[in-house]
């Protein structure tokens, strides 16, 4: 037979739970982002990846009395590049490239929420990013009255055939920082940051990288 004792414990830790859970917040959506990145040994090679995301946050709070919150969750971001080269004077009449990266970001923000009313808040948040790239493919073509040549490299993979010593950085660390609109459960977020580690450290070709990213999404 349960005592008496037994329940109390029960529906307190239920209760508890059921506490920290109104106090906390979700948020899922999705991002348009600009990853930028400039060879720093070649002052004119600089540009950017554009892509998208889908992201969840979760929202703790840390302090009973005060709006702070310690968000964290995951992003599983999509990134493209292009660029393209027409020639007239030369054996091909085009040439170009198209690279590709799919990466998983880890965040951990501070946010403060101040909320104005009952259905609007606004919250400045600011954290570091860790991001694990996943997968990246630059793919060369050619294009002449004959056809097209192409060839694919994998950009994480350092033998002969693909990087030759020249392999980007499968993980990277970074820091953000941003603001957040909510209006009941639909919100408007954006931020920006910079990557601590380099996304190439080669000697010959240093890649920086800048990240922007605008979201929409449902809080609940």
């Amino acid at each position: 037979m349960i005592s008496k004792s037994t329940v109390f414990i029960g529906l307190s830790m239920l209760s508890a739970l059921a506490a920290t859970a109104q106090s906390g917040y979700n948020l899922i959506g999705a991002s348009a982002n600009q990853t930028h990145f400039k060879n720093e040994d070649v002052s004119s090679n600089s540009d950017s990846f554009l892509g998208f995301s889908v992201n969840y946050l979760h929202g703790f709070r840390m302090l009973e009395n005060t709006p702070l919150y310690l968000e964290t969750g995951g992003s599983m971001k999509f990134m493209f590049y292009s660029e393209n080269f027409k020639r007239t004077n030369s054996e091909y009449e085009e040439s170009g490239q198209r690279t590709q990266m799919v990466t998983f970001v880890a965040p951990v923000n501070l946010a403060y929420k101040f909320n104005i009313g009952e259905d609007f808040s606004i919250t400045p948040f600011a954290g570091i990013d860790v991001k694990a790239h996943l997968s990246g493919w630059k793919t060369t073509y050619k294009k002449n009255n004959d056809g097209c040549q192409e060839e694919s490299i994998n950009l994480f993979n350092d033998d002969a055939n693909n990087m030759n010593g020249n392999v980007w950085t499968r993980f990277q660390t970074g820091w953000n920082a941003g603001l957040r609109l909510s209006y009941r459960h639909v919100f408007l977020s954006g931020s920006y940051g910079t990557d601590f580690a380099k996304l190439s450290n080669h000697h010959s070709n240093m890649i920086t990288t800048q990240n922007i990213t605008l979201s929409i999404g449902y809080q609940f």
